[in-house]
């Protein structure tokens, strides 16, 4: 088919279909960098407010209401768990203070706590039905029943912020 087509011809289907390749390859490396860079920034989101959170239970002893509203800035959600998995306090998670954690991954923190000295984990898991990153941290303090706080973003949220800048790429294209 191809033999019936001048050779100028195949030389314009040639760079079309070389461009269109470019571009799709452009489009993939552009989603991948969003991806990795949306990841990169929730992780250290969520950790940043995680230790911030334990560090302010560790030299006060619990986290007042003024604490819970700084730490919940850019719609990360904070919870502050005893040693049996309670909720003491929250803010954004939408779970009640006195209930029982659901996520399980406390359980580990503070056993890994206990055997070597304190290690931070991170999740995907679920809370109130949504998806969500969390990380969590054991905390180091007598005078508090705080253990383990818990900190996260709900991927509804992560899409969000990330939407205005998916469109200004595109638009770029267009």
């Amino acid at each position: 088919m191809l033999s019936r087509i001048s050779i100028r011809w195949r030389i314009v289907l040639f760079h079309i279909l070389t461009l269109l390749g470019l571009g799709a390859l452009l489009t993939i490396g552009m989603f991948a960098v969003f991806g990795i860079a949306v990841s990169n920034s929730i992780q250290n989101l969520t950790s940043s407010r995680a230790n911030e959170a334990a560090r302010i239970v560790e030299s006060t002893g619990a986290l007042t209401p003024d604490d819970l509203a700084s730490l919940n800035r850019d719609g990360v959600f904070v919870i502050a768990l005893d040693g049996e998995g309670r909720v003491v306090s929250q803010i954004g998670a939408g779970v009640t203070e006195g209930s029982l954690s659901d996520s399980g991954i406390w359980r580990e923190v503070l056993a890994e706590d206990r055997e070597r000295g304190g290690e931070e984990r991170a999740l995907f898991t679920r809370w109130d039905n949504d998806s969500a990153y969390t990380y969590t941290v054991p905390v180091h303090a007598e005078q508090s029943g705080v253990r383990v706080i818990e900190a996260g973003v709900t991927f509804d949220r992560v899409g969000q912020d990330q939407f205005a800048w998916i469109t200004l790429a595109f638009a770029g294209f267009g």
